[in-house]
């Protein structure tokens, strides 16, 4: 068992900003995926047949990407606020400890 349990504000904060980051990214390719629309014409007449399933695929690919960029983003900014919330109870323990050292000097 551990002595202590310490929480990195610091590092959950830089771990934060690389989630978002990839949030970013990965909202970037959701855009690409709107984007990039197969027409009635893109694969000739005699391919046609293989349209109505690529578009479905790519609707599934899209939902799919949006969900894990939500995700992501949600779990960047959970981060963040743990990270707040343990500098925060630092800071009260901090706060107390000096207070009670003050009080018995």
């Amino acid at each position: 068992m551990a002595d202590r349990i310490a929480v990195d504000a610091n590092a959950l904060v830089h771990h934060a900003v690389r989630v978002e980051r990839v949030s970013d990214d990965v909202r970037a390719a959701t855009d690409t995926a709107r984007r990039s629309v197969l027409g009635t014409d893109a694969l000739g007449p005699l391919c046609s047949f293989l349209l109505l399933p690529t578009q479905d695929a790519a609707t599934v690919a899209q939902a799919t990407i949006t969900s894990a960029s939500t995700m992501v983003e949600w779990t960047g900014q959970r981060a963040r606020v743990w990270a707040q919330h343990a500098a925060d109870a630092e800071q009260r323990a901090l706060d107390r400890l000096r207070t009670l050292h003050a009080s018995l000097v």
